[in-house]
């Protein structure tokens, strides 16, 4: 499901790009099987139903949105001012699975919203999701109730992330100096449970430098308790003052240093044999393949050699020749962010190269870049940079500071 008119010009013109693709106003929805990509939003209402890829309709509904499942679904490419999903008027469960978020950005807000109100509680799973190389201004998931002075009834909101990924991705924010960078959670009157199971959070930036937190209680109260269990992830300041509702509790956490530590993982952040913090790192315990199901996010076997890995991927020593394909096709930027000249690194002959702005102006031109790229005098901010090579045509983002 495209929302660009003319497939391919989305870098360059954005004026043909849908601002929402799926409008959902109806109990018991699954999505299942789509990809999703190249919306161009950039209204600002927060409860415009013109806002994200999908948007729970909340204000005007002809029902709460009960049920709400997606499966089996890739987000990518795609360009908001808003939130990407935004829960609201959700009810009771909400359910991820083997989903994939890549390569989109939320220049307002997050990339998922669950909003639970007054009225209701939200039951959120997610499990076998990847969230990476996205660009957000607060965090890849904001789950919260905006408080309301007059209301003091408390609702439960709930959200289990069971072998997912969060890598990567960065915050570009200035005043964000407290929040978690990949999950903001809390509220003044709501009661407030995160537990996350085999799970990898990794890599992920604030303002292109990597954070010191992952998870934390946001800008609202501190009524939730937060529970990691065989994951990995940064530590240090996860979860702020969670609040007399619990304290944080950390069990069997590898709190790893992306500074000093690599996961050896392949271009699109698949296990390799060299994985050693996530190959058989997991807990069968915590994956409940009837709720689940016992496929991984490529739809391989989820658990291999009896012990599950962490993450949305399982590692196949069969599936060996298919990494080593993608490595050779990878395209790499250093330094990222980057100052004065940047560097490409490709095993495949760059054709040429071409930087645009985020609302899709170009800027500079290239064919030939062994010595890098000259940016020093690009403006601050966030750009698209557009590699043709001889095999494919990749779109990569970068900040200039």
């Amino acid at each position: 499901m495209n929302g660009d008119d003319v497939d391919g010009d989305f870098t360059s013109n954005k004026s043909d790009n849908a601002d929402r693709l799926i409008l959902v106003d109806a109990t018991n929805i699954t999505i299942d099987g789509f990809i999703l990509e190249n919306i161009y939003d950039t209204s600002s209402n927060a409860h415009n139903q013109d806002n994200g890829v999908i948007y729970s309709k909340y204000y005007g509904a002809s029902t709460w949105i009960e049920n709400l499942s997606i499966k089996n679904c890739s987000f990518k490419n795609n360009y908001s001012n808003d939130f990407l999903i935004k829960g609201i008027g959700l009810k009771d469960n909400f359910k991820l699975s083997n989903v994939s978020f890549t390569n989109n950005v939320s220049t307002g807000q997050s990339i998922i919203l669950l909003h639970t109100d007054r009225f209701n509680n939200i039951y959120a799973n997610f499990s076998n999701v990847l969230f990476a190389d996205n660009e957000t201004k607060f965090s890849v998931i904001n789950a919260y109730r905006i408080p309301d002075g007059s209301f003091t009834n408390f609702r439960d909101l709930d959200l289990i992330i069971t072998n997912s990924s969060f890598i990567n991705n960065n915050v570009v924010n200035v005043n964000n100096t407290s929040y978690g960078q990949a999950i903001i959670m809390g509220s003044d009157n709501t009661l407030g449970h995160l537990e996350i199971n085999n799970s990898i959070f990794f890599g992920n930036t604030l303002n292109g430098t990597y954070a010191d937190r992952d998870i934390s209680y946001g800008t609202q109260g501190n009524h939730y308790e937060l529970v990691i269990n065989n994951s990995i992830a940064q530590i240090t300041y996860n979860g702020g003052a969670s609040g007399s509702f619990a304290a944080p509790s950390f069990n069997n956490v590898q709190n790893l240093d992306p500074n000093t530590v690599s996961l050896n993982l392949s271009t699109d952040y698949k296990p390799t044999s060299a994985s050693n913090y996530i190959i058989d790192q997991g807990d069968n315990a915590y994956y409940d393949e009837a709720l689940f199901g016992d496929l991984d996010l490529s739809g391989n076997d989820r658990i291999v050699n009896t012990t599950i890995d962490l993450g949305t991927y399982e590692y196949n020593s069969t599936l060996d020749v298919g990494d080593v394909v993608l490595n050779e096709n990878s395209v790499k930027l250093f330094p990222n962010p980057v100052s004065d000249r940047l560097f490409i690194k490709s095993a495949a002959q760059i054709n040429s190269v071409s930087i645009y702005t985020i609302n899709g102006q170009l800027v500079k031109q290239a064919n030939t870049i062994d010595s890098g790229m000259d940016v020093f005098d690009l403006n601050t901010g966030l750009y698209i940079i557009q590699i043709k090579t001889s095999n494919d045509t990749i779109n990569k983002k970068f900040l200039k500071n």
